[in-house]
């Protein structure tokens, strides 16, 4: 079935680049979305999720992000569609045992990228592409736990997964998406039911809560040591010997004054969301 799947998927992806359009989207959607419910369900057999092709989970996602994104009544119009947005939550925690934790990432940055998205057009919650997400009950009872899943997780991405990949940045955009579905009820009480459930026991809310306050303390001491560098830096540019020093030089150090500048400035912001999901869970 996920072969045929992703032939379909593939044959449509062709139409579509030569503007063959008609009514070719909206069953290339359907396909893809119909590719997630079943690798969803895979994990109630005992086929391993480490055995599908990462191909075609790539391609099904792509064709529901681009659509998301370009067309968002086209999901909401199409009951499947339901379906797969209620498989995400699943694909991304550890209950769905899919084999790749960079794969899961690249799921749930997806996510992560749809709220961006929103928040740069100044979507409010009723015209959202997260809408449909933010009202299922499946999606209110098991994504946020699964993205303290795959916060945890990141750990383990490596060179193996991908050839460059920066794990506080990435953390940082789960913390980001974390924090918009705790500002929704239903979702901020489904994760408090599982931080009250760990309280004495090594359970992976605990391993999320730790990983949150490390991470934390991590990026902000680092945050201000580069602090220190700037002030450094800053005091040299007031000093005599300033105007004294080569041009060349004196480019050099401005540009990475600005530099540090924007590291500092983007680490305090990391951990700055980690003491909010701390704020809000303990």
């Amino acid at each position: 079935e996920l072969a045929e799947a992703q032939a379909k998927v593939q044959a449509l992806s062709m139409m579509t680049q030569s503007d063959q359009l008609g009514d070719a989207r909206e069953l290339m959607v359907k396909v893809s979305a119909m590719v997630l419910v079943w690798i969803s369900k895979l994990r109630r057999t005992s086929a391993s999720l480490a055995q599908v092709p990462e191909y075609v989970l790539n391609d099904a996602l792509h064709v529901l992000w681009t659509t998301w994104v370009e067309s968002p009544a086209v999901i909401l119009a199409l009951p499947v569609c339901s379906a797969a947005i209620d498989a995400l939550p699943t694909l991304i925690g550890r209950g769905g045992n899919l084999g790749s934790s960079y794969l899961r990432y690249r799921i749930a940055d997806v996510v992560v990228q749809l709220r961006e998205l929103d928040e740069r057009q100044g979507r409010t919650s009723w015209d959202s592409r997260l809408n449909q997400m933010e009202a299922s009950s499946t999606c209110q009872d098991i994504l946020l736990p699964a993205l303290a899943d795959i916060f945890v997780d990141i750990q383990d991405i490596g060179a193996a997964d991908v050839h460059a990949f920066d794990k506080n940045p990435a953390r940082g955009r789960i913390a980001y998406l974390m924090l918009h579905f705790l500002r929704l009820d239903p979702f901020a009480s489904s994760l408090r039911r599982e931080v009250h459930r760990s309280a004495g026991s090594r359970t992976r809310i605990e391993n999320f809560l730790d990983s949150v306050l490390g991470d934390g303390i991590f990026v902000l001491k680092d945050a201000l040591g580069r602090l220190v560098d700037i002030k450094a830096i800053q005091i040299e540019k007031e000093s005599e010997a300033w105007n004294s020093l080569p041009e060349g030089l004196r480019r050099d150090r401005q540009n990475l004054l600005q530099q540090l500048e924007g590291v500092a400035v983007h680490f305090l912001n990391l951990s700055h969301r980690n003491l909010q999901l701390l704020e809000i869970l303990i």
